[in-house]
């Protein structure tokens, strides 16, 4: 992944994204990663497309917040863990 240009063509496979620091990320593509998507406060993602694996976990932290913001709709088999803001 070339983190610098926000850019990420690398298939990440069972490998999953935690973020660290603020502000926003735009996941503009459909994604397949299945290890999962850890958003601490202070982060904003935003998803228009599919986010990730239907079995991946997610981590929604206080004061993080994950917005769709597409026109499909995504379906995802394992459980999330909410505590911060869900937008659609």
């Amino acid at each position: 992944c070339d983190w610098s240009s926000d850019v990420c063509s690398s298939d990440l496979g069972a490998y999953g994204i935690t973020i660290a620091g603020t502000g926003t990320l735009t996941l503009g593509a459909s994604n397949t990663f299945s290890g999962g998507l850890t958003i601490p406060s202070g982060v904003s993602v935003i998803s228009t497309a599919i986010l990730m694996d239907a079995t991946s976990p997610l981590t929604l932290q206080p004061g993080g917040t994950l917005s769709f913001n597409n026109a499909g709709y995504n379906v995802y088999s394992n459980p999330w863990s909410v505590a911060g803001t869900l937008e659609y």
